[in-house]
């Protein structure tokens, strides 16, 4: 074995360790979810929106941001309106969902500060 990859070896079987005992290898997936509207509204980091009507027992697939958008967070105002803050690359951006449902549209004011 050379000196290169003695290094190597060397980095990754402490950091292996250390990953394994602290329980960090297995880090849960951060998923935003809102109850609004008689749906919960799940987001996730690659950019879909998934919907539940009965309590996140099953999930249907709503919509797709795309791979390089990550769903932040949900707030939901008291004049019914869902929103969300997504966020691409370091620029975020909040999104209001449509009066039908279906899609979701460019907020002109957003609820995100």
């Amino acid at each position: 074995m050379n000196r290169r990859e003695f290094l190597k070896l060397g980095g990754i079987v402490p950091a292996y360790f250390f990953f394994s005992a602290s329980g960090l290898s297995s880090l849960p997936q951060f998923e935003p979810q809102i109850k609004a509207l008689g749906k919960i509204y799940k987001g996730t980091l690659d950019g879909k929106i998934y919907t539940s009507v009965n309590s996140g027992k099953t999930w249907q697939l709503q919509y797709k941001l795309g791979s390089k958008n990550a769903i932040l967070k949900f707030a939901s105002g008291a004049d019914n309106k869902l929103s969300l803050q997504a966020m691409n690359n370091a620029h975020t951006f909040s999104l209001v969902l449509s009066p039908n449902g279906k899609s979701w549209l460019l907020e002109q004011k957003p609820v995100f500060a």
